[in-house]
């Protein structure tokens, strides 16, 4: 997954400020919105500092003007003027009318709008935006933003220092938010509180083991700019700051969190019970969906959708089982072993997707103990550099070859690094573009590739299905489970019984209905986003029968780059129409993948909802059901409100899981 780092409010504001712009009169050429998303994106550049250095390599060359080297601020005004900010933004994008635009400027237009909506929605309940969430709070988030910052010049290496020296301060504004949250019945749920105690404590026992001092002297002893004797000066600067400045400065917000645990007004911490303003859990929870899933759809239809698909998928999985009765477990890819080999053999075997631009990608593995909850990430080129990519993976996450290679399929090829590379590529690309996230469809791509590239590798049939359906069942199980939690009020009776409803043992009801708690809209962006992908392959085959062709079906989808579903959907239904088909709304996942002897299993659903007992069938199991401490996979992204919201893991969430759904075994240290 792409790692989302979820910037502070006032980072996020920087993409707002540049609104600000003039916009003509006569705001109706395609030469007037051209200029007028130019003009956007060099004032997003020149207002913030961190968006400018995750985006461009060169400002000096791409004639920007360097913005003050700071992280901002955080309080309740920075998050009423963001939302007037977007407010004042979309005003000004809607004096140009989108049906004068060409098909490309006009999905720039409609992407925009939607993103800016999307910004509105979450940023006008700042009260359930926590800073200290584990994994995924603001704190998790600025610190991973350091943990790549990568160095391009000797300055960056000074900004760096600079904005590091700044923290301490940065997160007693946390704190002050924070504690006026608290004082208002806004706080951690039980079990996020225990696991950013964790975290908290994990990052101050590292003492010179820190990720922020060994990533740094990883990026700086691969940077040619400076003589050996400056180096090491910057490292003795850098780890003084960490070891003298940050860690009592984590030391204090272990203190500060445990004055304000029993502070929160609410049972479980479940988004829907925070009903006291005019029901502004369920508002901003639907607003998250939103932005999570790319899609328009209300949450109930897609909590229906992704129980459909759980039901389609685990009648698949029987088919498959009862099929192979004499399968016990999975193969083993052969003759691929490490991440150049894995990276080499992915990029020959891109069959049926276009042809995509020469790039340049360095693959590394974490310094070990640097990030124990991403298991990879990706962090795209930046916009004057498309060369540039970077794919970072954590070898005690990865260590079978299988996981390594679906891994490498999502942030790589044809995941990630290659859907982001294509469309920066097209002559219809604008550098806005790479500001803006649309998270279900980046992640659901990424996932939907993984199975597409399982079923190229030395792997058997049955081993290559068993292992996608794994993930693609988990990650629709969270993400349907998250929904019901926080958008449709169930128990931990209400989730077991639904589990069983789509073949699941409800004795995993607890630990989902905690992990729903904990990461709200984590898992939606790779349970629905997938299942998208795979439902608008399904139709578009169906409608085309014959004259399907997979390559120009990945065309269509990649064309005019991450947007909300409803755009890709039409886009896919013009296309059939000039084609002489039309898409019909019915579908069954995977049916076009099926053996003659079958069936579709459209209505072949287990009677006693309890799953066949099999070795792999029981590895499914322990896999999405079991749970200690899930984190998603991580994606590197400067996008605004990605700093903000719960990313790849996935990278990017994101932080990455199974790619996407790994369970590690944390102690509840507090």
């Amino acid at each position: 997954m792409r790692k989302h780092l979820r910037k502070t409010v006032v980072i996020i504001m920087a993409l707002l400020m540049a609104t600000m712009s003039f916009v003509p009169a006569s705001a109706d050429t395609e030469s007037d919105f051209e200029a007028f998303l130019q003009k956007e994106w060099a004032d997003t550049m020149e207002d913030d500092y961190l968006t400018m250095h995750s985006s461009v390599t060169d400002w000096q060359k791409m004639g920007l003007k360097k913005p003050e080297v700071t992280l901002g601020d955080i309080n309740y005004d920075e998050f009423e003027e963001t939302v007037e900010l977007a407010e004042e933004a979309l005003e000004k994008l809607r004096q140009f009318d989108p049906e004068k635009l060409s098909e490309a400027r006009r999905t720039d237009y409609y992407a925009y709008e939607n993103y800016l909506e999307c910004l509105i929605g979450m940023y006008s309940y700042p009260d359930l935006q926590f800073m200290f969430r584990p994994y995924t709070g603001y704190l998790s988030n600025v610190t991973d933003y350091f943990a790549d910052f990568g160095f391009n010049t000797r300055q960056d290496v000074e900004d760096y220092l600079t904005l590091v020296s700044e923290l301490p301060s940065y997160i007693d504004q946390m704190k002050e938010f924070t504690l006026q949250q608290a004082e208002k019945g806004y706080f951690l749920d039980d079990l996020g509180y225990k696991d950013e105690m964790t975290e908290l404590n994990e990052f101050v026992e590292k003492g010179e083991e820190n990720p922020m001092i060994l990533n740094f002297n990883d990026y700086i002893d691969k940077f040619d700019g400076i003589s050996d004797s400056e180096r090491k000066e910057y490292k003795e600067k850098n780890k003084d700051i960490v070891i003298n400045q940050l860690i009592p400065a984590f030391r204090d917000i272990r203190t500060f969190l445990t004055t304000l645990k029993g502070k929160r007004s609410v049972e479980t911490g479940a988004l829907l019970e925070y009903t006291d303003n005019d029901g502004e859990g369920k508002a901003y929870y639907e607003n998250l969906v939103r932005y999570y899933t790319s899609s328009d759809e209300s949450m109930e239809e897609i909590f229906l959708y992704l129980t459909k698909a759980l039901k389609e998928l685990y009648a698949y999985y029987e088919d498959l089982i009862e099929t192979n009765p004499d399968f016990e477990e999975p193969a083993v890819i052969e003759d691929l072993s490490d991440l150049d080999d894995i990276l080499e053999y992915l990029r020959n075997h891109m069959e049926d997707f276009p042809e995509g631009p020469d790039v340049d990608y360095t693959p590394s593995y974490l310094p070990p103990g640097s990030n124990d909850f991403a298991m990879a990430y990706y962090i795209p080129a930046p916009v004057d550099n498309i060369k540039k990519n970077i794919i970072r993976v954590n070898k005690e996450q990865t260590q079978d070859i299988n996981t390594l290679y679906y891994t490498l399929a999502h942030e790589g090829f044809p995941g990630h690094l290659y859907q982001f590379t294509w469309y920066q590529a097209q002559d219809s690309y604008v550098p806005l573009r790479h500001e803006m996230s649309f998270m279900g469809y980046e992640e659901g791509w990424a996932n939907y590739v993984e199975k597409v590239m399982l079923d190229r590798s030395s792997l058997d049939h049955m081993s290559a299905e068993l292992l996608a359906l794994d993930e693609i069942m988990a990650y629709a199980m969270y993400g349907a489970a998250d929904i019901a939690v926080n958008g449709l009020g169930y128990t931990v009776e209400d989730v077991g019984e639904w589990l069983e409803t789509v073949g699941f043992n409800k004795s995993f009801a607890q630990d989902i209905h905690d992990v729903s708690i904990e990461m709200p809209g984590s898992y939606l962006p790779y349970g629905y986003g997938v299942c998208k992908f795979w439902e608008f392959r399904e139709r578009v085959q169906s409608a085309l029968g014959d004259d399907f062709d997979l390559e120009e079906f990945h065309y269509q989808v990649l064309n005019n780059g991450p947007r909300p579903f409803g755009m890709v959907e039409d886009d896919l239904k013009a296309y059939v129409e000039s084609k002489g088909g039309t898409m019909k709304d019915d579908f069954v996942f995977f049916e076009h993948e099926r053996t003659p002897e079958m069936g579709p299993g459209e209505s072949v659903y287990p009677n006693d909802h309890s799953l066949p007992v099999l070795p792999v069938i029981i590895a499914l199991i322990v896999i999405i059901a079991v749970i200690a401490v899930i984190v998603i996979r991580s994606k590197k992204r400067r996008s605004d409100m990605d700093y903000v919201i719960v990313k790849s893991a996935g990278n990017d969430m994101p932080s990455d899981t199974v790619d996407n759904v790994m369970v590690s075994d944390k102690d509840d240290n507090e």
